[in-house]
């Protein structure tokens, strides 16, 4: 391990001051400073302790402020990443070492509470600050020779995982650091990436469509000085945010048309769009799954009920194709029957939009100094409530077939098991009063029994208690788990795939085109030919952009001030249209 000591003197902080590029934060130690952290909170932390104890004075002057001021002193920006890191280690012991889970949770959290604080020595500017929490660091960075060839042992001489990368934003989401996002300094740098005020661009690596050959470095953007048609700003979180409602809108429009206008015997010209365009949409959320991972998408109850009408947009198309080629319109008919029930999904997701949006966005005013609105709360609390809802259902089918057995045993061949089951599907979705007239026909004493207590208990008492408690855990962390979902949804509208760039239904004639050239011809000439695309598909787009603000928005202090504007119009119109969601949201992007 190559020698490094973090007590660097004075006298040489040039040597480890943030780089004026790439090339010089490239050379900061990382493997070292990992090591000399891990030591230094096992050294400092033999008990379990909560975070508000964590916090206390006494803990504060004896065990956090001597770390601060030790790794302080070398100024080197690579400290907070590394501090994450080591969180990282810590959780992943957690799991493994039960018996001392507590003390190795307690690691954790002060490497958290340190990397706030040492967040605080890298505040000599806004570009400083964004490059310590964007800069991609990699854990390998410094390392010797020998750990380099161990690591390759173990994962494969595999350049993917060798070289990648993380920046700090990425490993506080990844290791659930809510007490790190939710800091006044991050929100800050996450706002400003929000609203498009702080530019940089990341290399992807699991994209469908990788275009890498030119980086923008941390710079602060200014209308005036960027060029009219600047295809970078189709990446700002804030305007895709507002594609992606255009064009879901857009989507239920054309849902709408070519269910009213659907003809069996042959496909109109209404249904081919609405065809085409769907596709465009699944393209856009599988190239998302794509480039933020499928365990974070895919296994997620929310994304899973709003991306189910894919599923049933995929049957639809499977037998309106197989009507067509057979001439049997009862498949046509059925295709079109499958796709009224997408319906059922697509317009609650209006509201889904709706909410979320007002959890991701500062709506009306940053979010470091005004509290959570209900909305958002719901928002947060409601996957919580549909994993444990689902997983209460799973118990109750349990336990249900213990009761479908018995009764079954005591109505004998009276009641056969589906008409059962059907009786007891009724009483759970709330027809009680089949559960009294139908009890003495199982016995006349054990029947009403079994009725009144078993199955009014599973399915009031305790789906009650269950999802009330998981609200109340939730809205306890309301604010941390609200800048959280924020600082998510920020980073994941920067880091997009140059598919997800173009609109619906222009991404399936991109992602075809720059496919076929990846193959055939060098970076540059892909990147060239996807730029040109853009400005090309999205022409209207680029231009309503750069009008806004040079226009709208021509300075930062007419961006401070509309969100005085917006906070003066948000405090004069009644409570309850204050709470309506949608009245946020719609505020939020007029203003």
């Amino acid at each position: 391990m190559p020698a490094y000591d973090p007590e660097i003197q004075e006298n040489d902080r040039t040597l480890t001051d943030v780089p004026a590029t790439d090339d010089g934060l490239l050379e900061l130690p990382v493997y070292p400073l990992i090591h000399f952290i891990r030591s230094d909170v096992e050294e400092n932390i033999d008990t379990s302790l909560t975070w508000s104890q964590l916090t206390t004075p006494e803990i504060n002057f004896t065990v956090v402020r001597p770390l601060v001021l030790k790794y302080a002193k070398a100024h080197n920006p690579a400290v907070v990443y590394a501090m994450l890191v080591v969180r990282s280690h810590f959780q992943s012991l957690a799991e493994n070492n039960l018996a001392f889970t507590g003390i190795i949770q307690t690691r954790a959290s002060l490497c958290e509470l340190l990397a706030v604080k040492l967040l605080r020595h890298f505040t000599s500017s806004q570009v400083e600050l964004t490059t310590v929490l964007t800069h991609p660091w990699s854990p390998l960075q410094s390392a010797p020779d020998r750990v380099v060839e161990q690591v390759k042992i173990i994962v494969g001489d595999n350049p993917a995982y060798l070289d990648e990368a993380a920046s700090v934003l990425e490993v506080a989401i990844s290791t659930e650091s809510k007490h790190f996002c939710s800091s006044p300094l991050v929100q800050n740098i996450i706002t400003d990436i929000w609203m498009g005020r702080v530019v940089f661009s990341t290399s992807s690596t699991r994209s469908l469509v990788q275009d890498n050959y030119k980086s923008k470095a941390v710079s602060i953007y200014d209308p005036r000085d960027a060029p009219f048609f600047d295809h970078y700003r189709l990446r700002v979180p804030r305007y895709r945010a507002i594609m992606e409602f255009v064009n879901f809108a857009v989507l239920l429009f054309l849902f709408i048309v070519c269910l009213s206008s659907k003809n069996l015997s042959h496909i109109t010209a209404s249904e081919v769009v609405f065809m085409v365009f769907v596709l465009g949409f699944m393209l856009d959320e599988f190239a998302a799954s794509q480039e933020h991972g499928w365990t974070s998408r895919l296994f997620e109850v929310q994304i899973r009920f709003i991306s189910s009408h894919f599923f049933i947009f995929l049957a639809y198309f499977g037998l309106r194709i197989k009507g067509i080629i057979h001439h049997d319109e009862w498949y046509s008919d059925l295709a079109f029957d499958i796709l009224s029930c997408g319906a059922c999904i697509l317009f609650p997701r209006m509201a889904f939009f709706s909410i979320s949006n007002n959890v991701g966005h500062p709506v009306c005013h940053p979010p470091r100094s005004f509290p959570p609105r209900l909305a958002q709360c719901v928002s947060s609390a409601l996957k919580g409530m549909i994993a444990d809802f689902l997983y209460f259902i799973a118990i109750a089918a349990i336990c249900f077939s213990g009761l479908l057995f018995t009764l079954h045993g005591l109505a004998g061949d009276k009641w056969p098991v589906k008409d059962i089951g059907w009786l007891m599907v009724q009483i759970w979705f709330g027809n009680t009063s089949l559960s009294f007239e139908e009890a003495t026909s199982f016995h006349p004493i054990f029947g009403p029994i079994l009725m009144a207590s078993i199955t009014e208990f599973f399915r009031h008492l305790v789906l009650i208690s269950i999802l009330s408690n998981t609200f109340a855990r939730i809205n306890e962390a309301s604010t941390e788990e609200f800048l959280f979902q924020f600082a998510i949804s920020t980073l994941e509208g920067v880091k997009a795939d140059a598919v997800l760039v173009y609109q619906p239904p222009f991404n399936l004639a991109a992602y075809a085109i720059l496919s076929v050239l990846s193959w055939f011809f060098s970076p540059r000439v892909v990147h060239t030919a996807n730029v040109f695309m853009i400005r090309v598909t999205s022409f209207p787009m680029l231009v309503a952009i750069a009008c806004y603000e040079r226009f709208v928005l021509p300075g930062p202090g007419l961006v401070e001030s509309s969100k005085g504007v917006a906070s003066v119009l948000y405090n004069i119109v009644p409570r309850q249209v204050q709470d309506l969601p949608f009245f946020e949201y719609v505020l939020y992007f007029v203003v």
